[in-house]
């Protein structure tokens, strides 16, 4: 069937649409390049469609199954993806700026390169997504659910992060300068070169994470749990670490140059933090 002939039939409504893909299981759909903004699909099937470049814009998706659908480069600025299910869609390049993606179910899906800036992913499931190069900056990520996924060089800055889970996560270089992680969980995240510059990491688990050369600059890090964390060669400077425990961390070489810490600290046995730059704080 003609693309214009399925696009004509998911036009007709989501219920003419369920029956016609219950009719012909296993035809190959393509909407490519189709103009669907604005429209109403809340609760379609459009499970391994494909949406390449089509425009989804302000679209009503609220529900709907769109699991290994590609909307490689698709436009969707503005949809309701509200409960949707994305899970291993490809939507590497996809604009979903100012999206709705509150308890969508993006596991496993690829977001390379996706433009997701001022988006909303409360609470949603972000397993092992692949989110390189993303762009996520002011986008709100509370409580979402990001173990093992991939973030290298992504950029979260101003991105309110708050009790979200990064077990495990890639965060390699990625750029989280002024994010709100307050609460979040990273054991055994991968932060190696990652910028949290005056980021705020209160009561946040870094339990093994590996920080190598990340730059911390004002961060605050009060009440964090750095138990066994990896922060050699990362700047450290004007960090609050009151409260803190670095109990088994490495920090060979981190710079703590006007760093403040308080009686509630425990830093790792035998570590000099005085010499290396930290006072106590008032």
């Amino acid at each position: 069937m003609a693309k214009k002939e399925q696009l004509a039939i998911l036009r007709e409504g989501t219920n003419a649409w369920a029956k016609w893909r219950d009719a012909n299981p296993g035809i190959n759909i393509d909407l490519r390049g189709a103009d669907l903004s604005g429209a109403d699909f809340g609760g379609a099937d459009l499970s391994g469609v494909n949406l390449s470049r089509a425009c989804l814009e302000m679209a009503d998706l609220r529900g709907a199954n769109l699991s290994a659908a590609s909307l490689f480069d698709a436009d969707a600025t503005g949809a309701d993806l509200n409960m949707a299910d994305l899970s291993g869609a490809v939507l590497g390049r996809a604009n979903l700026t100012l999206a709705d993606l509150s308890l969508a179910n993006l596991g496993k899906a690829n977001l390379v390169w996706a433009d997701l800036k001022e988006a909303n992913l409360t609470d949603a499931d972000l397993g092992a997504a692949d989110l390189r190069t993303a762009d996520l900056r002011r986008a709100i990520l509370i409580r979402a659910q990001l173990q093992g996924a991939i973030l290298r060089r992504a950029d979260l800055s101003w991105t309110n992060l708050a009790a979200a889970d990064f077990s495990m996560a890639d965060l390699r270089g990625a750029l989280l300068i002024r994010a709100n992680l307050k609460g979040a969980v990273l054991p055994d995240a991968n932060l190696k070169g990652a910028y949290l510059t005056d980021a705020v990491l209160k009561g946040v688990c870094l339990a093994g994470a590996l920080l190598t050369g990340a730059n911390l600059a004002s961060v605050d890090l009060r009440e964090a749990d750095l138990t066994g964390a990896v922060l050699n060669g990362a700047n450290l400077a004007a960090a609050v670490f009151n409260g803190a425990d670095l109990t088994g961390a490495a920090l060979k070489g981190a710079n703590l140059r006007l760093a403040v810490y308080d009686h509630k600290t425990r830093w790792p046995s035998g570590f000099k933090y005085q010499a290396a730059g930290a006072r106590l704080d008032g």
